[in-house]
């Protein structure tokens, strides 16, 4: 018979066996024969690893977020906005107010399109920079896109020479006043900063803007909230024949 072990013969043991002694209630001790490892612990270095990795995703992640919020959007879908200085080179723009007023009292129903309604926008709307970015940010113009349902109004800027859009989308909804009577109110759906979506918010950069629109064509929104129905679809937005108003 060979006296030789397994590691004189070169075979590498997987495991060992440790004896360990278990005393049993009626006092007989036996033997109970536990597995060890050879291999040892040395899990730091995979923990580690997976951490980097997930920092890096992190940080990739981030950069994307900021890519997306500082690139642009395209406005060369939207009819009858060319950016800043871009009224001077077309023919006189209907007054809007006028057009709503008469249109919704006599034919009863009135269809603007969206070429239309941006070059009013241009030949109107007059819109500076305020706040932290004014002596480094310019407006080049406000922008409105038509769509199903929906409709966005964009703001494009220069920052720092770089161009740059804010969109906000927005939803027409029609609210019970006291009394009973209905009109239709304009609610916030969500936005883009850049391209990146940020939800139901409103962007920042979008807020002062929206609200100088609101008070310069406030007495176009009032004819708008008493019409009879609104539809929004591409291009164009239909408006229904003027309910009655109070006072």
């Amino acid at each position: 018979m060979n006296g030789r072990t397994g590691e004189e013969r070169g075979q590498k043991p997987a495991l060992k066996m440790e004896s360990v002694r278990v005393k049993t209630g009626h006092g007989t001790t036996h033997r109970r024969k536990k597995r060890r490892s050879a291999s040892g612990g040395g899990g730091a270095g995979g923990h580690a690893g997976v951490n980097l990795a997930l920092f890096i995703l992190v940080v990739l992640g981030f950069c994307w977020i900021v890519r997306l919020a500082y690139l642009p959007e395209s406005l060369d879908d939207i009819e009858g906005y060319g950016g800043a200085g871009a009224q001077e080179e077309r023919e006189p723009v209907p007054n809007l107010k006028a057009l709503l007023a008469i249109g919704l009292s006599e034919s009863g129903e009135t269809v603007i399109d969206e070429d239309t309604l941006n070059r009013y926008l241009a030949a109107t709307l007059r819109m500076e920079q305020q706040g932290a970015f004014a002596a480094h940010s310019t407006v080049e113009g406000v922008a409105v896109r038509l769509l199903d349902g929906t409709a966005e109004i964009i703001v494009e800027r220069r920052i720092f020479g770089r161009r740059h859009t804010v969109a906000t989308r927005l939803r027409v909804e029609q609210v019970e006043l006291a009394g009973g009577r209905r009109v239709w109110e304009v609610a916030v759906k969500g936005g883009r900063l850049g391209r990146l979506p940020v939800g139901g918010q409103v962007p920042r950069l979008a807020m002062a803007p929206l609200r100088r629109m609101g008070a310069l064509f406030s007495e176009e929104l009032e004819i708008f909230r008493h019409a009879s129905s609104v539809r929004l679809e591409h291009k164009r937005v239909h408006l229904g024949a003027l309910e009655g108003r109070e006072g």
